[in-house]
């Protein structure tokens, strides 16, 4: 009788420490992400200087334009200071599409103070700004006659300072 005891107890000993496998699955929400920069500020800057000989003596034409991306939100601060003419300066906000940006720019040149649009294109290296004739609609904005029909202004990408 005791050897059938002893033996109950250890069967039963081995049989409460028998692990038991449990496969456990729990329901996920797979969510799509939006870009890698969305939701992060992105700081960009670019610079050009033109060095132009005038009468013996070197002068320079300089364009700046630097901006800050949070998603596809775009703001950021435009210079052309060209050496002959009255400089161009001003910030802009806009929106960025593909690697386009489309935004209204608040300039102030030859004593005066305008909206205006403002498209460039960020390229790797460079920026390119388009310039051309430009037209006052009844939104009281300076728009682009043709947009086909701009020339584009390089700036090459620098460090930010």
């Amino acid at each position: 009788m005791k050897n059938k005891i002893i033996v109950l107890t250890a069967s039963l000993a081995l049989l409460s420490c028998k692990k038991e496998d449990k496969t456990v699955i729990e329901q996920t929400t797979v969510e799509e992400t939006a870009p890698a920069d969305n939701g992060i500020l992105v700081t960009q800057c670019y610079r050009a200087v033109t060095a132009i000989q005038d009468e013996g003596k070197t002068v320079n034409d300089s364009m700046l334009l630097n901006f800050e991306r949070n998603g596809d939100s775009i703001t950021g601060e435009f210079k052309w200071l060209p050496y002959y003419k009255d400089k161009k300066t001003g910030t802009f906000k806009g929106m960025l599409q593909g690697t386009t940006a489309t935004t209204v720019l608040t300039a102030k040149g030859e004593g005066q103070t305008s909206k205006e649009e403002f498209i460039f294109d960020i390229d790797t290296e460079k920026v390119l700004v388009k310039m051309g004739e430009m037209v006052e609609r009844k939104d009281g904005i300076w728009h682009y006659k043709d947009v086909k029909a701009t020339t584009e202004n390089a700036i090459p990408r620098t460090d930010c300072k």
